[in-house]
């Protein structure tokens, strides 16, 4: 993906990167295409315990206010769609003390997905009438495009777009995964994607091409 080409452009040494609540490994994997190791992390063992495996990616149970690397070890620190549940000002610290000279911190965040205007507004009114009230008040930071969060040094941001071909099983599947979908769920044993699945079917026929907006900060001086 052009974003992790872009991102190891930016460092001046690419010998480790680190990759803070990695989830199921996909940012990790794609770093590793451009670093000789890279480090994933994440707060939740099950987590971990699920991250595909790859050459080159080492994977630990940390959070990233304690990350126990050593200091000044990492050339690039990479954190995908969840700045906003960090306590920021541990992390900064802990960010600046494993940080080598010159080396980058970049955060980013994706809103909702794009397709055709009639399934934009059908995806709309599941985020915005059906589930509303099921996401955590941190969501509002990616509506914002983490416009209020701000990095210390020399602030840079940039926009990408992620895109990827899907059918309509496959966009369903997705936005079950939705926080809010399954809180939603868990409170009312009803599922709010079945409001909403009989229309996005009828409009989604075949392959489509899929698009999340990116927003990505990042700054080198800390």
């Amino acid at each position: 993906m052009e974003l992790f080409a872009w991102l190891a452009s930016l460092c001046h040494q690419r010998q480790l990167a680190l990759d803070v609540a990695c989830g199921n490994g996909q940012a990790a994997i794609a770093l590793s295409h451009h670093f000789t190791t890279v480090h994933a992390i994440d707060a939740s063992a099950e987590q971990i315990a699920h991250a595909k495996p790859a050459s080159g990616v080492s994977y630990s149970v940390a959070q990233g206010e304690a990350t126990g690397l050593a200091d000044s070890c990492v050339d690039l620190v990479t954190v995908a769609q969840a700045l906003h549940w960090f306590d920021l000002d541990a992390f900064i610290n802990e960010t600046r003390r494993i940080l080598s000279p010159g080396g980058v911190l970049a955060v980013w965040c994706y809103g909702l997905f794009s397709v055709t205007p009639q399934i934009d507004a059908i995806v709309n009114e599941l985020y915005k009438r059906h589930t509303d009230k099921w996401w955590p008040p941190e969501r509002d930071h990616i509506d914002q495009a983490y416009r209020h969060l701000i990095i210390p040094g020399q602030q840079h941001e940039r926009r990408f777009a992620m895109q990827k071909t899907w059918h309509v099983d496959q966009a369903l599947a997705y936005l079950r995964t939705w926080s809010s979908v399954q809180r939603a769920i868990k409170a009312t044993g009803d599922d709010p994607v079945n409001l909403v699945e009989g229309r996005l079917r009828s409009l989604w026929t075949g392959p489509i091409r899929v698009q999340w907006p990116l927003t990505i900060k990042w700054s080198r001086t800390l």
